[in-house]
């Protein structure tokens, strides 16, 4: 068996398809991939039809203060050249063109381990699963549920990388549909298994004051149900009623009451 060896030169292009320019919002410019649906033969040769499939052994170099990712995990990282260093990955399964991706810029991420199942149903392996984001764009939070919790199911992932923008009350919304649960059932995240924050803060803001030694937010997540109504909490308590006056008007009812606070029956009758 012989190998063929093409040298060419592709395109770095602008159009968000081949092989194209992406901003890296660190220091300049890195680049990313979208092959589907024949666009791969515009960033090397190849016969870019997706009934043919084939392996794809891909190195790349790169700048020295960027990294590479592509479909399968890191062989070696190697510096044959001043300035660069040559990333190269294990053999890709076959496949069309089209699933063959890249990505080259600079990128923090956190990872975790998995355990995979046998056929037996026994845990024979554990897989790494990493993911990347732009290097000071998001923070890294741990969600877990508390440990006294029966009501409210476990998460399917623990490690988040959110956002700094995001407000406490758009996390609660995601760990809700995470978790599939409807607005019937009342939400408490505590960060570091004892302070409630307001629903308007942003991530960056509670990440700075409650980080932990390790570089991770802690929040804990669990239910509770007052006097009939469901609550959505963090360190402002949003109570969300119904009454007939409220049916009538067709409106929800939000009450907002300060840190620590819990509202009365008497302050409900005025309410409602």
């Amino acid at each position: 068996m012989s190998d063929l060896i093409i040298f060419f030169t592709g395109t770095l292009n602008k159009k968000f398809e081949g092989l194209y320019r992406t901003r890296d919002g660190f220091d300049g410019y890195g680049a990313c991939t979208q092959f589907e649906p024949t666009s791969a033969r515009s960033a090397f040769p190849c016969f870019d039809e997706p009934a043919l499939k084939a392996t794809f052994d891909i190195s790349l170099k790169v700048p020295e203060n960027k990294i590479a990712l592509s479909n399968m995990d890191v062989r070696e990282v190697t510096s044959d050249q001043k300035g660069f260093k040559t990333f190269r990955f294990h053999t890709t399964p076959r496949m069309s063109t089209y699933l063959l991706a890249f990505v080259i810029g600079t990128y923090d991420f956190i990872e975790d381990r998995v355990p995979i199942s046998g056929a037996s149903g026994e845990n024979c392996k554990d897989i790494v699963v990493r993911v990347y984001s732009g290097v000071g764009a998001k923070e890294q939070i741990i969600v877990e549920r508390y440990y006294k919790e029966v009501e409210l199911p476990h998460l399917n992932k623990r490690k988040f990388l959110v956002p700094q923008e995001l407000t406490m009350s758009q996390f609660v919304c995601i760990i809700r549909n995470r978790m599939k649960i409807g607005q019937s059932k009342a939400l408490f995240l505590l960060v570091n298994n004892r302070s409630m924050i307001s629903l308007s803060r942003t991530i960056a803001e509670i990440y700075s004051e409650y980080l932990h030694d390790d570089g991770f937010l802690y929040i804990t997540y669990t239910s509770q149900e007052v006097f009939g109504m469901d609550l959505q909490t963090t360190h402002c308590f949003e109570r969300r009623c119904s009454s007939q006056k409220v049916l009538n008007n067709n409106k929800p009812l939000n009450v907002f009451i300060g840190e620590g606070n819990e509202i009365q029956p008497k302050q409900l009758k005025k309410l409602l």
